[in-house]
């Protein structure tokens, strides 16, 4: 529900734990090249804690869910993207998040992801559950097919969504931010540094 400010919140912070879990693979990735065995052993002992973390915030999430009604619910306010989205006209976004690439066009804050993005068929606990179902009925449809990678969907008809952060979820499989994971095509820089200069 749109108008659920604890589960968004809750939602935000799964996304930035994602964030957080993806940075250090990376530095544990640089590590294993630089031969630093010692750091990558830390690295990877601290993206383990940090994702059970993030399962434990969605069990809470869930507990919010299942504990209180939705009116009571829907008297809470949170608001994670920035509010004064004013931009008119079409902006592309790109997103890379390890082999999966994507592209979408944004339009205030409605979000389409294009034809020819191609998606992580590997989902993981972290992923909102509405997600993951938006990710089924698009196998069913026929929506996302395989590539010529067998660890990636491509897909075949554009698909909306009602955030940044839900198209990247959707590509990535696990909970991301996408203000940090989107990049404005032709500028190179993160959607939320590009929201904060508009």
């Amino acid at each position: 529900m749109d108008d659920d400010g604890v589960k968004a919140a809750f939602e935000l912070i799964q996304e930035e734990i994602g964030c957080l879990s993806r940075d250090l693979l990376n530095d544990a990735m640089r590590g294993v090249e630089a031969g630093k065995s010692e750091d990558v052993a830390r690295l990877m002992e601290t993206r383990k804690q940090l994702e059970e973390f993030q399962l434990e915030v969605k069990k809470l999430q869930q507990r919010w869910v299942d504990a209180f009604d939705a009116g009571t619910r829907s008297r809470t306010g949170f608001e994670p993207e920035p509010s004064n989205v004013n931009h008119t006209g079409r902006i592309i976004l790109t997103m890379q998040y390890q082999s999966a690439t994507a592209r979408a066009e944004l339009n205030g804050k409605d979000i389409t992801l294009l034809s020819g993005s191609r998606v992580r068929k590997q989902t993981f606990r972290s992923m909102q559950e509405d997600i993951l179902q938006m990710k089924n009925q698009a196998i069913r449809r026929g929506q996302l097919l395989d590539s010529d990678d067998p660890l990636l969907f491509e897909l075949k008809t554009p698909i909306k969504f009602s955030s940044p952060s839900a198209a990247a979820v959707f590509v990535a499989g696990c909970a991301v931010n996408g203000r940090r994971e989107w990049i404005v095509e032709g500028e190179g820089i993160p959607l939320r540094t590009w929201q904060t200069r508009h």
